[in-house]
């Protein structure tokens, strides 16, 4: 503080006359009265990211000519023209919701003193801001399917996220998780459709009363293809090479179905698609034993290539030819009254169990006895007929 040195001059009388001499004294005063006085506008203000403030006047007094102003969100000024001081502008770069405190002092630049600072606070809400990080808002799958998890950073203001349909689809389906910032989209649509569905949805972030932020995408969903039946024959019992063939087994192919994966069928049995019929037909053949083939029919869009977990099922059962064969290669035989025949050994194959025998006029030959162990047939006899000449026995083994 600087002192101002006042000189004070002050008469004497000596002997009643006037004394011309003086006499001097020194006193000291502060001259630093620096002030500043609030003007107009509001000095607390609560704003949004990019919005202006209300312009903050204040009045520079008692000799101030300019002031430190500190404190102040970037993109927020002051400007002194004259004795009037106003805080102004835009704030930006706000990452995150928060209270600005500032001051105002007073300066006399002349005398270097300062005054008492004025303080007030700037609250700046932040934009919103919502950043993609898995990069898959389009998608494209099939019925019955879940979406691949959407993951989403919240930023700013941001506090959570809605999400709205912009196709006019239902999208309740998907299903939102918060976890501080990190913002994970799940879900499997749950309609039943019979065509390629579009779900255009945006992603809004929610929780601040400034500018939202949103992602937009769009889910395609492709129909499961369907197969219904439409004959009453989907099992069947049918034997070996049979002349006429299985009757046909046909099937309707829907919801975009344009062809099937068809398994299981016996050799000779084949699948034909004409339009949206796939028909099952033909002759069962090589079957070397009864057997059931379990066969299934799968619907399959080959444009999409979607298709159902569960097939079409049906059986059919194909009974083996009767199949006998000769192992001992002496079914021709020529011996003599009273001896017995050499044993004949056949195997039974296909869906033979048993042999009968014949004679040319279809009569049993009794004296030839049948042994049956699995698939081994043992034919045995001696011929008990007295004869006096060659007597033939032609025979049928069936």
């Amino acid at each position: 503080m600087k002192k101002l040195l006042l000189l004070l001059f002050l008469p004497v009388l000596v002997f009643g006359q006037k004394n011309t001499n003086f006499q001097t004294q020194s006193m000291t005063t502060d001259p630093c009265a620096a002030k500043i006085i609030y003007s107009s506008g509001a000095i607390n203000q609560t704003i949004c990211e990019a919005d202006p403030i209300s312009p903050i006047v204040f009045e520079l007094a008692d000799g101030a000519q300019t002031a430190n102003v500190t404190g102040l969100p970037t993109g927020i000024t002051y400007n002194i023209d004259g004795t009037a001081l106003t805080i102004s502008g835009t704030p930006s770069d706000v990452a995150v919701n928060e209270v600005y405190s500032y001051s105002v002092q007073p300066i006399n630049v002349n005398t270097n003193c300062s005054g008492t600072a004025i303080t007030g606070t700037i609250t700046v809400n932040a934009d919103d801001e919502l950043t993609l990080t898995s990069g898959n808002t389009d998608q494209i799958f099939c019925e019955g399917e879940s979406i691949e998890p959407i993951n989403l950073t919240l930023g700013g203001g941001a506090t959570g996220v809605a999400i709205t349909s912009t196709s006019g689809a239902d999208v309740s389906w998907m299903n939102v998780d918060v976890s501080g910032t990190s913002v994970t989209i799940t879900g499997t649509p749950s309609a039943d459709i019979t065509q390629t569905t579009e779900y255009a949805y945006t992603v809004t972030t929610t929780g601040s009363s400034c500018t939202y932020d949103e992602i937009q995408g769009t889910i395609y969903v492709n129909p499961t293809p369907k197969l219904i039946y439409s004959s009453v024959w989907l099992n069947q019992t049918i034997c070996e090479g049979d002349t006429y063939g299985i009757m046909p087994i046909e099937f309707e192919l829907l919801d975009g179905a344009n062809t099937a994966n068809v398994t299981g069928l016996p050799t000779g049995i084949t699948y034909d698609i004409v339009g949206t019929t796939l028909t099952i037909s033909g002759v069962p053949v090589s079957v070397s034993s009864n057997q059931v083939f379990s066969y299934s029919v799968q619907p399959v869009n080959s444009n999409t290539n979607c298709a159902v977990t569960t097939a079409l099922t049906g059986a059919i059962s194909v009974f083996a030819d009767g199949e006998l064969t000769s192992t001992s290669g002496n079914t021709d035989q020529v011996l003599c009254e009273g001896e017995a025949i050499e044993p004949i050994n056949l195997t039974l194959a296909g869906g033979a169990t048993g042999v009968s025998i014949t004679d040319a006029a279809g009569d049993n030959i009794p004296w030839m006895n049948v042994a049956i162990s699995g698939t081994s047939v043992t034919i045995t006899g001696t011929p008990s007929v007295d004869i006096t000449t060659t007597t033939e026995y032609a025979y049928s083994v069936t």
